[in-house]
């Protein structure tokens, strides 16, 4: 089974997607004519004939559920979401699938997504993960950068041994992650082994997080 992982990484930057807005609902974000007028996506990203029936509701009844219980969304921009940005994403990533299954390679499609904060990454990874479960019988793993931070006692030897450095005082920034353990899962997502995905509980420890119980990572199997 050909499958995707996924990893969230936050930059100060969008990638060079046209006319890229965010809405005040803070839910979501969409490329305007997203499909047609970026050339960063060409005409594959358009979604084929043999996954295209209902697929535009099926998005958008999808992004409905995922907003708070408190909000009503206009439906005219929960419809332009799901055809401008979330219907070309998923059938770019599904071009890249049947690259990958023609090739007749090991391992799965590596795909990164880097966006700043709010911009709606999470939304998105959950939406593929549906998409393709639903339609491609594929496995999705995703993981976010975040879930390798340091855990809070590794944190604070750091903090120690560069007392004064106020960028490795907290997480987030370069150096406040386990390199070694993230490179170790990318490693067996790409053998296509079973594996856990480290999970990161940022309401612990006074806000300041830790690396969640082992109990509590994500487990993945392709099969």
């Amino acid at each position: 089974m050909i499958f995707l992982a996924m990893l969230l990484s936050v930059a100060l930057s969008l990638s060079k997607m046209s006319a890229t807005k965010r809405f005040l609902t803070g839910r979501s974000c969409y490329a305007a004519n997203f499909s047609s007028s970026s050339t960063l996506w060409p005409e594959i990203a358009s979604i084929d004939k043999s996954a295209s029936t209902g697929l535009p509701e099926s998005i958008e009844a999808k992004l409905m559920k995922l907003y708070p219980s408190d909000i009503t969304p206009d439906p005219t921009i929960v419809a332009k979401q799901a055809r401008d940005y979330y219907q070309p994403v998923y059938g770019y990533l599904r071009h890249l699938l049947k690259l990958k299954r023609s090739a007749g390679t090991p391992g799965p499609v590596l795909v990164g997504i880097s966006a700043p904060q709010g911009c709606g990454k999470t939304t998105l990874t959950d939406l593929m993960q549906e998409l393709f479960r639903e339609h491609d019988y594929a496995s999705v793993a995703v993981m976010s950068l975040d879930d390798f931070y340091l855990t809070a006692v590794d944190q604070k030897t750091l903090k120690e041994k560069y007392m004064g450095n106020s960028l490795v005082e907290l997480r987030g920034n370069a150096g406040t992650h386990d390199m070694e353990l993230m490179m170790d899962t990318v490693k067996a997502l790409q053998s296509g082994e079973k594996c856990t995905i480290p999970r990161y509980d940022k309401s612990v420890n006074g806000g300041k997080g830790d690396r969640a119980a082992k109990d509590e990572w994500a487990s993945f199997d392709k099969s």
